[in-house]
């Protein structure tokens, strides 16, 4: 599988800065004998390969996805293929709004992350029960994911519009918008059964000059998904402009922000959670 390179290593930063906030934050210092799963681990193993990087001496890590692992050489990464050879990093696929799928990890889980994923779940605090159940008692899990993001909810509007859905090529990455309420996620993770629950809310922007820049960036991700013929690409060009325009409206709607391209980023951090053995 070919994999775009500076995606990759913009991906790769992101996720070490996200680890690296964990060990600060939650006070993370070691992670020696502890089992800990990657939720929606993604193609590019990213939040695995920031554990292996930070925590060289981790116990295990699991990398958990909703559908078929893919166990082709992505990267010519050494270190990482080490792992995958000595099984310190191991691959299970189960559906987390599925808890039957996940009864081989009930209570055995030490920590949990998910990075940039969790605004695929549909049904989050179902997935947030899943993960409840699957960690240890005083077991901790860190989850950062958008709530709002213009340019996911526009690949949606062009999927929708029929004309250019003929020309998809690939499936278009899910997402479902997150609760706004800044008291949903701190109350549904109590409810649950956590203890120690801090929630914070991040705003990024992400500025074009004109455009231009703002459709290189569009017609750039259309082509992961899409395959427009040569003499429809003028047509395809400005209702991807207008539809862009139409979900920045909406998200700063909700958020209240005025800049271009308004991303409502939440780092979900949870701390010293306690996880009781019990059925909901």
């Amino acid at each position: 599988m070919d994999i775009e390179l500076p995606k990759w290593t913009e991906y790769k930063c992101k996720a070490v800065n996200f680890i690296y906030e964990c060990k600060m934050k939650l006070n993370w210092k070691t992670l020696t004998d502890n089992t800990v799963m990657d939720v929606r681990c993604g193609m590019y193993f990213s939040c695995c390969r920031a554990i292996l990087n930070i925590y060289p001496n981790v116990g295990s890590v699991i990398a958990l996805q909703n559908s078929r692992i893919c166990n082709d050489k992505i990267f010519p990464d050494e270190s990482f293929e080490k792992h995958v050879d000595d099984l310190k990093i191991t691959f299970s696929v189960a559906d987390i709004e599925t808890r039957i799928s996940l009864q081989d990890y009930k209570g055995k889980i030490d920590k949990i992350v998910s990075w940039n994923t969790f605004h695929e779940i549909r049904d989050k605090e179902r997935a947030l029960e899943s993960i409840f159940s699957m960690l240890k008692p005083g077991g901790e899990v860190a989850i950062s994911f958008y709530l709002r993001n213009a340019t996911y909810a526009w690949q949606w509007k062009m999927f929708s519009i029929g004309k250019w859905n003929q020309y998809l090529t690939d499936h278009v990455i899910p997402y479902f918008p997150g609760i706004l309420d800044p008291k949903y996620y701190k109350e549904t993770l109590k409810d649950i059964g956590f203890h120690h629950v801090l929630t914070e809310t991040k705003n990024y922007n992400e500025n074009f000059c004109n455009d231009r820049e703002c459709l290189e960036c569009l017609l750039k991700i259309a082509s992961n998904f899409f395959s427009i013929p040569p003499h429809r690409m003028n047509e395809f060009k400005i209702d991807s402009l207008q539809a862009f325009r139409e979900m920045i409206m909406i998200c700063l709607s909700f958020i209240g922000f005025h800049f271009l391209n308004s991303f409502n980023f939440h780092p979900l951090l949870v701390q010293n959670c306690v996880a009781w053995h019990e059925e909901f």
